[in-house]
């Protein structure tokens, strides 16, 4: 935790040091443009475009905060005035949407897209209980939740009409009611956004319609930072998100409460801990009649002996004795069971030793059966080989020899026979 403490208050520092040097670099750019006979209005444009930029990203955030507290405040009213459980989840999970939304909303990289999604926001969402939510869903109990809903967007509006102009808040009207002409039966608006209108039209950066002077698409590329050096811009760019940081830090604490809420409101609302809180009550409810009985004893039992008394006790004690007796029962039982299991396993593990054994001893036999084989048949291709290398020449041999033998007798009989 101080870790974390320390690290903010580098972010916070750094962030003041960049605001410094940075509106010091500004100044010395004014001083410049002066000493050059007024220059050409371009640092004068940055400047401006800085301080609107500065200016939406204070009403953004401010928007947030009022949007945020008025709706979370019908919110809580209905859930409190409801009987319905499903309309009481519900409301929580409206609370919960809300406050995300409204909070991602005020910490965009773009600081004019902030306000102008805050607009969007207040619009749509309205309009979505209106026609879908009230009627279907909420019927009277919606009656304070869209009027703060019409308070909190006429708020926003007049707010961001501090910044916008008249045409640009008329133009993002036009906007908003083509959308919904496009997507009638739409509810889920949270996440809409005016980049994601201009997408749907196909506009870019460089897309005529963003050009146009006083257009509302333009501020969604508007660099406020444009122009100036880039140490000083990324100084700029840091101190914003160093605000963006703080804000989401101050504001965050309070949608994890509501989350932590609505977790352990579905932990108690399933079955079975319903169950276990009526049981409670039940037990509650005995015990309470039990104290009045016992506490009205004296009175009631004035004329009772001493004797009905002891023999209460002595039941008492007697059915305490045999609630203990059953449970040493049960607990030797399981005692037992245990012991059984306890035998299985080892069984399990002697049985798993033997068949480790065998399969090791297979193992060795088939490897010496497979080493004796291999051993006969090396020494069957050796013989074989040598009954090929010797047996052929010595037939060779012999052959020659019985031919040598036989050619000497034919020439002998023929000497014998000739006179």
């Amino acid at each position: 935790m101080r870790i974390f403490f320390f690290l903010l208050l580098a972010v916070v520092a750094l962030g003041a040091v960049g605001g410094c040097q940075s509106s010091g670099g500004a100044g010395k750019g004014g001083e410049r443009g002066g000493g050059d006979g007024g220059g050409d209005g371009t640092s004068g444009a940055r400047a401006g475009a800085r301080a609107t930029g500065a200016q939406m990203r204070a009403q953004a955030m401010a928007a947030a905060d009022i949007y945020t507290g008025t709706v979370a405040q019908a919110l809580d009213e209905i859930r409190h005035k409801t009987k319905r459980r499903e309309v009481a989840r519900w409301a929580l999970e409206q609370k919960i949407a809300t406050a995300s939304i409204a909070f991602t909303n005020a910490t965009q990289a773009s600081d004019a897209a902030s306000l102008l999604d805050m607009l969007v926001l207040a619009k749509l969402k309205r309009q979505a209980v209106e026609e879908y939510y009230v009627p279907s869903i909420l019927h009277e109990e919606g009656q304070p939740l869209l009027d703060a809903q019409r308070r909190a967007e006429a708020d926003i509006w007049e707010l961001g009409g501090k910044t916008l102009t008249a045409k640009q808040l008329d133009e993002l009207r036009d906007l908003i009611e083509q959308w919904r002409r496009e997507h009638p039966t739409q509810y889920y608006v949270g996440l809409v956004r005016l980049a994601d209108i201009a997408a749907a039209k196909q506009l870019t950066q460089h897309s005529p319609q963003v050009k146009l002077p006083g257009s509302v698409f333009g501020l969604l590329y508007l660099d406020p930072l444009s122009g100036l050096d880039p140490v000083a811009a990324e100084l700029h760019s840091y101190r914003a998100l160093t605000e963006r940081f703080m804000y989401l830090a101050t504001r965050m604490p309070m949608v994890f409460g509501m989350q932590i809420e609505r977790a352990t409101g579905d932990a108690s609302s399933t079955p079975e801990m319903q169950r276990f809180l009526a049981g409670v009550d039940r037990f509650n409810d005995t015990i309470a009649r039990f104290t009045d009985v016992t506490g009205k004893y004296p009175q009631q039992l004035s004329g009772i002996s001493v004797a009905a008394i002891d023999q209460t006790a002595a039941a008492v004690t007697a059915e305490r004795k045999a609630i203990l007796a059953e449970l040493e029962a049960q607990e030797s039982r399981l005692r037992r069971i245990t012991d059984d299991v306890n035998g299985v396993l080892d069984r399990a593990d002697r049985a798993g030793v033997s068949i480790n054994a065998a399969t090791t001893q297979t193992v060795t036999t088939t490897e010496q059966a497979t080493r004796r084989t291999m051993d006969r048949a090396f020494w069957l291709a050796l013989t074989l080989i040598l009954v090929l290398l010797i047996g052929i020449p010595l037939a060779a041999m012999l052959h020659r020899f019985l031919a040598a033998r036989d050619s000497r007798r034919a020439r002998a009989v023929t000497s014998a026979s000739s006179p």
